[in-house]
């Protein structure tokens, strides 16, 4: 009986041991051909990834943001309205097309739970409310726990 399960034992590891050596043979081989890429002069991709838009995994290189895209005049009046909003001499929102344009985005976007509460009826957010205890009060098990 002992025997058996030794066999089953070992049997169950075959199958492991042969992936364990065919990804030890793959990472040889990958490692054989760095070495032979170096003997032969050739550098490793280091620095600055190429121009043509990809990176040095061949992933798209990402787009330019706001801050990049600026002139060095628009940098400069931004870090100026940023030093009047520190300063609480300003509003925070930016006013001018860039203001405008996420007021457009802002009045775009799908109402959230934010405005629900702000629109929602006394009779609504308490039984809004109610339903949130409920559900803080329900054991793990799923049932509801009965208190009185």
């Amino acid at each position: 009986m002992k025997a058996d399960f030794q066999q089953m034992g070992v049997a169950a590891l075959i199958p492991g041991a042969q992936w364990l050596l065919e990804r030890m043979q793959r990472e040889l081989d990958e490692l054989r051909e760095m070495l032979s890429e170096l003997q032969a002069g050739a550098a490793p991709r280091r620095g600055h990834p190429p121009k043509d838009g990809f990176n040095a995994r061949g992933k798209p290189l990402a787009k330019k943001g706001l801050w990049a895209s600026m002139t060095a005049e628009e940098r400069s009046a931004e870090m100026r309205r940023r030093a009047l909003v520190a300063q609480g001499k300003a509003p925070s929102v930016q006013t001018g097309w860039r203001g405008r344009q996420y007021q457009k985005e802002r009045a775009a976007r799908p109402s959230g739970p934010a405005n629900w509460w702000a629109t929602a009826t006394p009779a609504q957010k308490r039984k809004r409310l109610a339903a949130m205890e409920a559900g803080k009060k329900k054991k793990a098990n799923g049932s509801a726990e009965v208190l009185q």
